[in-house]
């Protein structure tokens, strides 16, 4: 899972170990000027972010959230609202992220891979459209506290989707208005094995039978193909070693993301920018990842003819105004 926070950079330089929120005090005077060289009365980085007694990066970045909890409209039933949107370096950030050269190209033609096919295959002359799913319903979700806001069950889920009013193509039931479905689900999450019994248990079996189902005969009886980001794929891309010597930046070598061993790293930035990139997007409640989903598509697509964010539950689906509601799960 990727997620995106917000960095408070206090100060740049080197400090004692005390408070963060003392380092801009104590740090005014910060070098002592000598004959020949400049010494750092301060020796020791303090962390500004972790967990209790290492920093204060979380009560900062709730700071920013606080203006954000209340909503300014209810919107179709009281679990969504309207949300204010974000502080201004956040939007920054948000509008500004993108995956690497490389890895966006791999995404692309990934995607175009996966959509043109299926609309060739069905003679369309349209443009081709994804639709992107994150139904969180690994094995390590079914027990979380957060899985009380989302559907565990991965058929009940496609349920909701395949009769969902707005995803079909007018009047017609069965045709959709997109042509490939891509779920950010780790297949590894879900098809482990498992000594979970009872209910837990039912549900890891049949997600586990249901998606290898879905993978090999489509979706909603019409097909339509599901695709994923594969780490045996991912595993394959080759990103750049880039030297700066002389102060010209120059590609040197290329090496493999296996050989990196950040194959799962990049696993997840693949599915964060293909579900960004999708023309119309299912989340969950409760999961950072859907949230930020969310959030990236919100800023980076509000001004190209609106943004077509869902949010999918126990009790359906809900389209979601504005930026998500902060998460607090």
């Amino acid at each position: 899972m990727i997620s995106i926070h917000i960095v408070h950079v206090q100060f740049s330089g080197l400090a004692p170990h005390h408070k963060p929120e003392t380092i801009i005090e104590t740090a005014k005077n910060d070098k002592t000027p000598t004959k020949n060289n400049t010494v750092y009365r301060y020796t020791h980085l303090v962390p500004h972010g972790g967990l209790a007694g290492v920093g204060n990066l979380w009560s900062k970045y709730n700071q920013m959230q606080s203006t954000r909890n209340q909503k300014t409209e209810p919107y179709q039933s009281e679990e969504f609202g309207v949300y204010p949107e974000h502080v201004p370096v956040e939007k920054a950030i948000y509008d500004l992220l993108r995956p690497s050269q490389h890895l966006q190209k791999y995404i692309t033609d990934s995607i175009n891979t996966a959509v043109q096919n299926h609309t060739q295959q069905n003679n369309s002359d349209h443009q081709p459209r994804l639709l992107a799913i994150h139904p969180r319903i690994e094995q390590d979700m079914l027990g979380h506290k957060c899985n009380k806001h989302m559907e565990p069950n991965i058929t009940r889920l496609l349920d909701h989707i395949q009769t969902f009013p707005p995803f079909l193509d007018g009047n017609n039931t069965n045709s959709y208005r997109f042509d490939s479905v891509f779920m950010a689900v780790s297949k590894e999450g879900v098809e482990k094995e498992s000594n979970k019994g009872g209910h837990i248990g039912d549900i890891i079996n049949h997600n586990r039978l249901a998606l290898r189902n879905y993978r090999k005969n489509g979706l909603f009886d019409k097909g339509i193909p599901l695709f994923e980001s594969k780490t045996e794929s991912a595993a394959k891309i080759k990103l750049p070693m880039i030297s700066n010597e002389k102060n010209a930046s120059s590609i040197v070598n290329f090496v493999s993301v296996a050989d990196l061993g950040v194959i799962e790293l990049v696993g997840s930035i693949i599915d964060f920018f293909t579900a960004v990139s999708a023309h119309m997007f299912v989340g969950v409640k409760g999961s950072s990842f859907s949230t930020d989903v969310a959030t990236v598509r919100y800023y980076q697509h509000k001004e190209d003819g609106g943004v077509k964010n869902y949010v999918v539950g126990p009790n359906g689906i809900e389209r979601r105004n504005g930026p998500p509601a902060p998460h607090s799960c």
